[in-house]
């Protein structure tokens, strides 16, 4: 994972947002936060990176507005190439 990505997966983590319950967003959230807890050298695949982003964006009212750009930005950024 590289330094943004563990900075979208803590800011994603279901005690910082709120999901509908039994939800496999939840499940991806839950899990990217584990995994940049617990394997910060772990590599995402490029469709995890992108679900990443796209979550953040989705949830963009729950998390500070500085990392929601940023996740803008890469998302248009891997969109584009």
């Amino acid at each position: 994972m590289t330094d943004n990505e563990r900075l979208f997966a803590r800011a994603i983590a279901p005690g910082m947002v709120t999901y509908p319950p039994a939800t496999g967003t939840k499940r991806f959230a839950r899990d990217m936060a584990r995994l940049a807890e617990l394997s910060p050298a772990a590599v995402l695949t490029a469709k995890q990176g992108l679900y990443l982003r796209r979550v953040v964006v989705r949830f963009r009212r729950q998390i500070p507005a500085d990392i929601v750009a940023l996740a803008q930005r890469e998302l248009a950024e891997a969109e584009a190439a």
